[in-house]
């Protein structure tokens, strides 16, 4: 296929400080077929007036003006003025390497049946790189059977020796770091944050992905996640038990929709076991609650019925030990235990 075109969709909200250089990172791309969408989500502070700029500047560049509505609505209506072959995800915060583009469009020039292509990315943070693994090196899948137990089947969760890096859980679920045929995704959509509280780009995926056969995975950083003390996973949320449960609810309805298979159930039922260290990280973020109230509520959370499905079918050989011991403590519903250890988590995660 010759001069495959690329649309690059970033939702913009009050980051003034950050556009300019996510901007330019895509526009120094080598790639003539370029289209970015910036989509300013009711900005208050001046990025709307940056974004405008730089369309005056470049006619690759169309800017979107919405009333604010959140993240999902924006790469949405992102998606559906896109008018290239493939299509990007950039968060307005973060960046690309500079030969990404050039890098990925050549994987479809080379291969016309590829269906998507991921990456991985760096964690930027306190003038630090922390580069991330998604797999342990390049892939390239090309049959449905090995799409769905390598890529697909991971969105729901890990398994087996996957359990070696619990913290690989949630690398693979973002749309960012990866490159989409438009013609496989156009007709999908991001649900609301406010119902699920995070995770809307994986199932966004579950669906994007569903009826993919190939795949390229490389393993480089191309992408560069900035980690701030503004994001939206750093802040307290009280409603994030429920929202979970909304989420959770919707992977269970598209896992029984597309009849998958038992492996897929296990993995999401390890999702929904591991979840208790995003509900306790967020827990301690409470600004009003004690040590004894988050003992309290960790308690409450592991005892919950769906919960308590999950963990116990949770096969805890393969995690490392402070993991094995803190889903020990939840299998036994020791609330106090978890507390404890959650919060050593967070000491020595604030020490590094």
């Amino acid at each position: 296929m010759m001069n495959i075109t690329i649309s690059v969709i970033i939702p913009v909200h009050n980051v003034e400080r950050f556009i300019v250089q996510c901007s330019n990172s895509i526009l120094a791309q080598y790639r003539s077929y370029l289209e970015i969408i910036l989509i300013d989500d009711g900005s208050t502070d001046d990025s709307d007036k940056i974004c405008c700029e730089f369309a005056s500047q470049d006619n690759r560049i169309i800017v979107i003006q919405t009333p604010p509505s959140g993240v999902s609505f924006a790469r949405t209506i992102g998606l559906h003025v896109a008018t290239g072959d493939l299509v990007m995800f950039v968060d307005s915060d973060d960046w690309l390497d500079l030969d990404t583009v050039k890098q990925c469009v050549s994987e479809f020039e080379k291969n016309s049946n590829l269906d998507c292509l991921l990456f991985t990315y760096a964690k930027e943070y306190d003038g630090n790189t922390y580069p991330k693994h998604i797999f342990e090196s390049d892939l390239r899948i090309d049959n449905e059977e090995a799409f769905r137990s390598i890529i697909y089947r991971r969105l729901f969760g890990l398994t087996n020796e996957e359990l070696d890096h619990p913290e690989r859980l949630e690398y693979i679920i973002t749309c960012w770091g990866k490159v989409y045929r438009r013609e496989k995704i156009q007709n999908c959509r991001f649900v609301d944050i406010e119902q699920i509280g995070s995770c809307e780009d994986g199932l966004f995926n579950m669906d994007a992905l569903l009826n993919c056969q190939s795949a390229v995975y490389l393993d480089k950083p191309f992408y560069h996640y900035r980690y701030t003390t503004g994001s939206l996973t750093l802040k307290y949320r009280s409603r994030l038990s429920n929202q979970w449960h909304n989420l959770f609810a919707l992977m269970q309805q598209r896992l029984d929709n597309n009849g998958l298979s038992a492996d897929f159930r296990e993995a999401l039922n390890n999702r929904v076991a591991l979840s208790v260290l995003g509900i306790g990280m967020n827990e301690m973020d409470n600004p009003d609650g004690t040590f004894f109230q988050f003992a309290g509520y960790m308690k409450q959370y592991i005892s919950s019925s769906d919960y308590r499905a999950a963990i116990k079918t949770m096969k805890l050989q393969k995690l490392p030990l402070p993991w094995k011991v803190l889903m020990l403590c939840c299998k036994c519903r020791f609330g106090f235990g978890a507390a404890l250890i959650l919060k050593a988590i967070r000491m020595i995660k604030n020490r590094l």
